[in-house]
């Protein structure tokens, strides 16, 4: 069997969202992608003057792909990594993907919906990933990593945390990557529990920071909608505001999976990618407790060719302008696009 696997990318730019606009893709099997069967999810990262994509993949894959994204428009195969190969033991079912730096090397996290876990990965060389740590569910304190799924990392002084979303334990598990090599569980949070009420069958998340403060924005496949949540103690998390589809503009939350978020202006944003609604929703989160829709895109429409079953997004910056890559299941690709203001 053959698939063809497309990719686009978004733009943001000026002081106000008002929309996005597609400007590039690229295909599985078509000028060595090798590892982009099944996209489920999608980070960004820079190193010297480069922009990289790293995408998880599911399906036969089972791994990331690493891509070149400098110039959107064309975007370039640069390394790979699959489950059961050069130490990688945690990528059976990669969901989510997220990065970090520690010193002087770029890291990811990666969520593996079929191993219940977590792999840690050096990208420093883009090229050539390496394996270098992993947690399983059930193991040292790790107890909402059933279906693991989304991730997203964040800095709290001198830390480093990841926030993984695990749609089995409808939950989120907070862990300390500081060393790369040795996750360590800090705290986790459940649907139905302490206020938590849109984390049934959790899925993506992305962090931000407003203020002192840091937080999460999960999106839930059961709940239709978002949860937001402040991780400023990352081992107590605390419930503050969420959003559902269908309610108060939110149009485009049917079962939601990846998120990302961005900075326009004065404003935090997040764009949330929705498998069911074929598209993607905008969300003004500069106040937590009060998310506001914004904007949406629909497969179909305006020029989009790649948002069927969207699952993954991310966000990055080339120039003035912001872009979002979205990984989309159905179409076995990504799309790039621009956000508009």
């Amino acid at each position: 069997m053959s698939w063809d696997f497309r990719f686009k990318c978004y733009a943001v730019t000026g002081p106000m969202l008002t929309g996005l606009a597609a400007v590039g893709s690229a295909t599985d099997g078509v000028g060595g992608f090798d590892g982009l069967d099944g996209p489920i999810d999608v980070a960004t990262f820079v190193i010297d003057a480069s922009t990289y994509a790293i995408v998880a993949t599911s399906d036969n894959d089972d791994g990331v792909q690493l891509i070149d994204v400098s110039d959107p428009s064309a975007p370039v195969a640069v390394g790979s990594a699959a489950d059961g190969v050069d130490g990688f033991d945690e990528l059976d079912g990669a969901h989510g993907v997220a990065t970090f730096v520690i010193d002087a090397s770029t890291y990811a996290i990666v969520a593996s919906y079929y191993d219940d876990g977590v792999q840690l990965i050096d990208m420093s060389d883009p090229s050539a990933p390496v394996a270098a740590g992993s947690a399983a569910d059930g193991v040292d304190g790790f107890d909402e990593l059933d279906g693991a799924n989304g991730v997203a990392t964040f800095v709290i002084n001198a830390s480093t945390y990841a926030i993984v979303a695990s749609r089995d334990d409808d939950g989120v598990q907070l862990i300390d990557v500081s060393d790369p090599s040795a996750p360590v569980a800090v705290g986790s949070a459940t649907n139905g529990v302490d206020g938590f009420d849109e984390l049934d069958m959790a899925n993506g998340v992305a962090t931000f920071v407003i203020n002192a403060s840091t937080y999460a924005i999960v999106g839930s496949w059961a709940d239709n909608g978002v949860q937001l949540i402040d991780v400023s103690d990352p081992s107590a998390p605390v419930a503050v505001g969420s959003a559902t589809d269908g309610v108060d503009g939110f149009d485009e939350l049917n079962m939601p999976g990846g998120v990302a978020t961005f900075v326009i202006g004065t404003s935090t944003y997040a764009i949330v990618a929705s498998r069911d609604d074929d598209g993607v929703q905008l969300i003004d989160v500069s106040d937590p407790s009060a998310p506001v829709a914004v904007g949406s895109a629909t497969d179909g429409v305006d020029g989009f060719d790649e948002l069927d079953g969207p699952r993954g997004v991310a966000t990055f910056v080339i120039g003035t302008s912001t872009y979002a890559i979205v990984a989309a299941q159905f179409d076995d690709g990504v799309q790039l696009a621009r956000m508009l203001t």
